[in-house]
């Protein structure tokens, strides 16, 4: 990802908009339920 930062930009661009468009509910809830699993995935299975 590294190599194509204008692509990973573009992606995360059209995916917002499609987001936007049709989905009625917001994307922070989405964020909330990915960092949540990925700090329960991190504290509880690491170990």
């Amino acid at each position: 990802m590294k190599e194509r930062p204008i692509l990973v930009a573009g992606i995360g661009y059209i995916i917002g908009i499609l987001w936007g468009l049709y989905f009625t509910f917001s994307i922070v809830l989405f964020y909330i339920l990915f960092l949540s699993s990925y700090f329960f995935i991190r504290k509880f299975l690491k170990k």
